[in-house]
């Protein structure tokens, strides 16, 4: 008797059942080992993954964007250019790259899941800026912490200040 493996990893969900381990492997790679962990959304490679959360989960790119830096990196591994816009970044894959007009430019924000799983699954992806805190729960008595003590557990990691690396003005300046 073959053992049968079911994925119950989202989207999954008990949904797929793998005749094998190997086949269980076969779809681990396909739909699992490149998701984001903010959005689940999954996506071809580890570099898509990357330039998926680098452009919408990461507060330091959108600095960079709003300062006018290029930082959209070309959709290749192979190709460090870099664009000031998502359109300019577009162009240049077409016309450089040979990426069909059709491409489904959307691969970067939705990951590769078809439009009817974002119909059926609309939270799915939510931008950082419109993320819900989890529900917080009221901790039983027995988890309850005496909070000087958690406090006097801090006080030697936590530090004030900025780095000495980090100037605020100019160096030997008047104080």
């Amino acid at each position: 008797m073959r053992s049968r493996i079911i994925c119950h990893d989202a989207p999954c969900l008990g949904t797929v059942v793998c005749p094998s381990a190997l086949a269980f492997e076969r779809h681990y790679d396909q739909m699992h080992r490149n998701t984001c962990s903010v959005c689940s959304a999954i996506f071809p490679s580890a570099h898509w993954l990357d330039l998926h959360v680098q452009e919408h989960h990461d507060a330091f790119f959108d600095a960079r964007v709003a300062r006018g830096d290029k930082a959209f990196r070309c959709f290749l591994p192979t190709c460090a250019k870099l664009f000031a816009r998502p359109g300019k970044r577009r162009l240049h894959m077409i016309d450089k790259h040979k990426f069909p007009v059709s491409f489904n430019w959307t691969l970067l924000r939705n990951g590769l899941l078809p439009i009817d799983h974002h119909q059926h699954h609309p939270r799915r992806h939510h931008h950082r800026r419109h993320q819900q805190l989890p529900e917080m729960r009221e901790p039983p008595a027995s988890e309850d912490m005496d909070v000087d003590s958690l406090a006097t557990a801090f006080a030697g990691s936590v530090r004030v200040g900025a780095p000495k690396s980090i100037s605020f003005g100019r160096r030997g300046g008047h104080r």
